[in-house]
């Protein structure tokens, strides 16, 4: 991503301070999306004893097939941990909704939704309900 931005740089497109804050954008939205899924994993394993368990024992098992040490290679090997976290990004996204525009109209049913709207999309909802809630705004 670096790349591009250098690139468009030496096409005049954005200045060393539109690169700078580029930068800060990726790494505050990193920091913090990582920073909040460290959080409730954290936090449900603390409200589910017997998972947490299970996760600790894995861990233990891998670093003793590991001389005591965790390498990317045996990280692979913690698929009940990944498995837990994978379920508390589920329950508790870092990004809240995702906004689309459908690009062209769009037939549901009996509705046609014009190319003009904007879907909002709560992954929030989504993923923790039978019924999927979006909003559509028509933005002429």
């Amino acid at each position: 991503m670096l790349d591009l931005l250098i690139a468009a740089s030496q096409e005049n497109s954005l200045t060393d301070l539109d690169i700078r804050e580029e930068v800060d954008t990726f790494m505050f939205e990193g920091h913090d999306t990582t920073a909040a899924g460290i959080m409730y994993t954290l936090l449900l394993l603390a409200e589910h004893r017997d998972i947490q368990e299970r996760v600790r024992i894995e861990i233990d098992n891998v670093m003793q097939e590991n001389e005591g040490k965790l390498n990317m290679s045996s990280l692979q090997n913690l698929s009940y941990l990944e498995r837990c976290i994978k379920e508390a990004l589920r329950l508790y996204p870092s990004v809240f909704f995702i906004l689309r525009n459908p690009g062209e109209d769009v037939k549901l049913r009996n509705y046609l939704f014009s190319h003009f709207f904007v879907v909002y999309i709560f992954e929030h909802v989504t993923y923790n309900t039978y019924n999927t809630t979006c909003i559509l705004l028509n933005v002429k």
